[in-house]
């Protein structure tokens, strides 16, 4: 249609360009609409504010936070004044990468050019505090919100709430949402709800989780898998199992689909309960919901099992560690990389057997990996295994290999760095201890 525009000899003006940049920007083609702008000037039609406006928002969006700020610099170099949508797409930029400071020095500079701050920008800058787990700041700004008289809406409280959780700060998030329905009679959505379920069941207050869920309900709100995904996990980590499974009932009587983390955390619920039986049956039931398990999955299924390993009698913990290295088998089959994670849980599982068969063949499978996230930590759970079952030579042969797999295993000295340098100290103590036994 625009290039139609020159075919019947109608030159497009600016306002044409910028309806066609910002149909390149809702479409996500963001190179195209740089382009469109350049072409601007070949053709002796200037970019103008509304141009760099969209453009700086689709870059703060698309995360080129630099290319945002590039275009910015080139704006007031060309003499253009920034409008408030511009500061706010640039702000909200830094929102979105995180840069709180930056968020801030833009605001100072909307101050010195007597740009009107509007709710926009100052949910922007909320959003920005809350991201960095800077409560106490975001409170700042809602307060001086309040100071110059700028009406909040559902965003600046869901963003304030949002604050709130992050730093498990539940009684504020309360706080923050009685103050949006009661005070302000702002109607909260179900991201406000969710993040409010979510935050009391992280803090154990699963009663109070669930007088959200009704009171969602009551509000005509429809929940979705993330609501029930948080009920779960907080009645998982309650010990709570019947409520969990309940709640995955309740689910699909309302005809939503589980997914991942749905499963994941119901498998978790069961393996803190002592059920790796019910946890194994949910794994089965995955694939007819057409979820896919992940390594979240295998991962928590193998620490199911050396839960019941360091719990139970000789034949329970032989069970367990066959129960694991199937799981792993099952991991395997689904294409899927095992880590150190997975290894770390296998290595206890069979410590707590006594199985150094399993030691032995845990480390082959490790060699034969190689997984890119060998730390000190886990090599230290592998290595205590090796010297559990007496085999002290292939702790200290396994420890060098884990070390010079590791991205940071040796300094440029070639020696190990600080953290490997004690588990080394470890192992060469228990060679000595060994020798003089």
């Amino acid at each position: 249609l625009f290039s139609s525009m020159d075919e019947r000899g109608i030159t497009p003006n600016v306002v044409a360009y910028n309806a066609l940049v910002k149909a390149c920007c809702r479409f996500g083609d963001l190179n195209r609409a740089l382009q469109v702008a350049a072409q601007m000037d070949e053709v002796a039609r200037r970019p103008d504010v509304v141009t760099y406006g969209t453009l700086i928002d689709a870059c703060g969006k698309a995360g080129r936070i630099d290319q945002a700020f590039a275009l910015f610099e080139e704006m007031m170099t060309r003499k253009i004044s920034p409008s408030r949508v511009c500061y706010a797409a640039l702000i909200n930029a830094c929102s979105k990468a995180g840069d709180v400071a930056k968020a801030f020095e833009i605001l100072g500079w909307m101050r010195k050019h007597r740009v009107q701050v509007d709710l926009v920008v100052y949910n922007s800058l909320i959003t920005a505090c809350g991201r960095r787990k800077l409560l106490g700041r975001a409170c700042s700004v809602f307060e001086e919100m309040q100071r110059v008289d700028v009406k909040p809406d559902y965003v600046t409280f869901n963003s304030l709430i949002a604050a709130s959780a992050r730093v498990k700060n539940v009684t504020k998030a309360l706080e923050f949402f009685y103050l949006m329905t009661e005070a302000h009679d702002i109607k909260p959505d179900d991201l406000t709800f969710n993040t409010l379920i979510d935050a009391c069941g992280k803090a154990g207050k699963l009663d109070k989780a669930f007088e959200m869920y009704n009171e969602m309900l009551e509000r005509g709100l429809q929940p979705c898998p993330v609501t029930f995904n948080a009920l779960i996990d907080a009645s998982g980590r309650l010990n709570r199992l019947s409520s969990a499974i309940e709640l995955m009932e309740e689910l699909r009587r309302r005809n939503l689909k589980p997914d991942n983390y749905t499963y994941n955390t119901l498998i978790s619920a069961c393996c803190r309960n002592d059920d790796i039986g019910k946890a194994v049956q949910f794994l089965e039931e995955m694939p007819s919901d057409g979820v896919r398990p992940d390594a979240v999955t295998f991962n928590t299924l193998i620490d199911g099992w050396s839960r019941v390993a360091a719990r139970g009698g000789f034949s329970r913990r032989q069970t367990a560690t066959s129960g694991a290295w199937k799981i792993y088998e099952k991991m395997l089959e689904a294409k899927l990389v095992p880590s150190m994670i997975t290894f770390t849980t296998l290595a206890k599982t069979c410590s707590f057997a006594q199985d150094c068969e399993g030691v032995t063949r845990l480390v082959s499978e490790v060699r034969t990996n190689r997984p890119r996230d060998v730390e000190p930590a886990s090599t230290s759970v592998l290595c205590k295994a090796l010297i559990g079952c007496g085999f002290l030579d292939e702790a200290r042969a396994f420890l060098d290999d884990m070390i010079d797999l590791a991205p940071k295993g040796r300094g440029k000295d070639g020696r190990p760095i600080a953290a490997w340098s004690r588990i080394e100290t470890a192992v060469s103590q228990a060679l000595k201890d060994s020798s003089a036994a």
